[in-house]
């Protein structure tokens, strides 16, 4: 009986590790890069009105067709605000500042901090493009680079893409799972939020074995095996008290103590260019980094 509800389990975890698993982005031609990086370098030597000078916001994971979605305020028709757009995917032929550009490719991105080097006012991940970051140290550090004096990075709290639910890396289950949910949400919360911390650390723990430089976000959400008996309340319940007991701690020590982001700070916003998505509610929890 055992055995078979573990296989239960396992199947379960796979179909739902399938169904939340994120895409990949297009790899980049270095040429491509390199002749968008001077058209960017043209367009920003070009100027700005000096009396109305136009603040640069880089807006990840969106493309020149998307322009429409992201409002440029004008004071005597000359632009408040520039957006660059920076994909993996191709942008349509446009005057918008642009740069395809693998965001996850280190070497790409240093080509990107040293034309925009101490220029940008904001940078900001356009919707659910974070699930697809494996950025690492370096990639932050050229992130931060790009930031002019009282800039801000705007990290989206929930980072992964793809929920797996599993076991120990010893390949056992964690002993508090074989008590299962008790029904009482707020305990129940609590518990699976421990849960989940646990998971996740054997998950780094393993990384790290891996590889020598870890990741600083994670891509995937690690959860006990048990996860798919909660329900959906207790599920957001429990993630919510995982997210403010354990993610966001530690997400602030790693931008400040590795990055070396001079402040960070926890706020809760929907930018201009996400007002039309009904899901977002009250607002996305970001992490306004400041270098």
């Amino acid at each position: 009986m055992r055995t078979s509800i573990l296989r239960h389990f396992l199947l379960a975890a796979a179909l739902v590790s399938l169904t939340f698993m994120p895409g990949r982005g297009a790899e980049v031609p270095l040429e491509t890069v390199l002749k968008d990086l001077q058209a960017l370098k043209k367009a920003l030597d070009a100027g700005t009105d000096p009396r109305h000078p136009a603040s640069l916001i880089l807006v990840l994971g969106a493309t020149t067709q998307e322009a429409g979605r992201f409002p440029v305020e004008r004071v005597e028709g000359s632009p408040l605000t520039k957006w660059i757009f920076l994909s993996s995917e191709a942008h349509a032929p446009s005057s918008d500042l642009h740069v395809r550009c693998d965001f996850n490719d280190a070497d790409q991105l240093f080509r990107v901090s040293r034309i925009l080097a101490h220029k940008v006012s904001a940078i900001i991940p356009d919707w659910s493009v974070m699930k697809f970051t494996r950025w690492k140290a370096g990639h932050w550090f050229n992130l931060r680079n790009m930031l002019k004096e009282g800039g801000t990075f705007f990290l989206p709290v929930e980072t992964w893409g793809a929920i797996h639910p599993g076991i120990n890396l010893d390949g056992t289950l964690d002993p508090e799972e074989n008590k299962g949910p008790t029904g009482n949400r707020t305990l129940d919360s609590r518990r699976y939020a421990e849960l989940i911390q646990r998971a996740m650390s054997n998950a780094e723990r393993q990384e790290l074995r891996d590889s020598p430089v870890p990741l600083l976000l994670p891509s995937t959400l690690h959860v006990p095996l048990v996860w798919v008996r909660l329900d959906a309340a207790t599920q957001t319940q429990a993630l919510a008290v995982w997210k403010s007991t354990y993610l966001i701690p530690a997400l602030e020590r790693r931008m400040r103590e590795t990055v070396k982001f001079r402040s960070v700070n926890l706020v809760r916003f929907t930018p201009t260019f996400l007002k039309g998505r009904p899901e977002i509610g009250a607002g996305l929890e970001y992490l306004a980094c400041k270098p």
